[in-house]
């Protein structure tokens, strides 16, 4: 319903569903099996192209740049942390980068970072979790990439409003 509020009948109504379904089903699996299957991502990935093809908002080229640079910065951590991020996070966020775009993809980094940062920091406070224990970050991935979806643009303008 908010989706639908957000975008109205139409396409991008489409795309946001695709997202919203993406990221429900990554959560689960990733929460409960530590794991993000690639059927998904590959059953999502013509899908979410096609509707970037049918509508889009900006030039077609930030939607590949924000694929490959959401994909390239998980996989650049996956590398250098020596697989303690897995693979599944860099293609997820690869997925997500082609339907979010650039500036978007940054803002979603940024917010799930944040966001997984508070809740593995709570979660080590409260003693739930060991300080090295692993934590699934598909779904900071996912809440990230929804929030900059819906409000990337305010974000950025709020963030560049206060240093300018």
């Amino acid at each position: 319903m908010s989706m639908f509020l957000y975008s109205g009948l139409g396409t991008e109504l489409f795309t946001g569903l695709l997202l919203v379904s993406l990221s429900v089903i990554i959560t689960v699996s990733d929460l409960k099996y530590m794991l993000i299957p690639n059927n998904v991502l590959l059953t999502f990935l013509p899908m979410l192209l096609l509707s970037r093809l049918l509508h889009h908002d900006q030039p077609l080229w930030h939607y590949a740049v924000g694929a490959l640079l959401g994909g390239g910065m998980l996989l650049l951590i996956n590398l250098i942390s020596r697989g303690q991020m897995g693979l599944g996070d860099a293609k997820l966020f690869f997925v997500c980068g082609l339907a979010i775009g650039l500036p978007h993809i940054l803002v979603a980094m940024l917010l799930a970072c944040l966001t997984g940062s508070i809740v593995g920091g709570t979660l080590q406070l409260l003693h739930l979790v060991k300080r090295k224990q692993p934590i699934p970050f598909g779904p900071f991935l996912a809440i990230g990439t929804l929030a900059a979806y819906c409000f990337g643009d305010d974000l950025i303008k709020g963030y560049l409003a206060i240093i300018t």
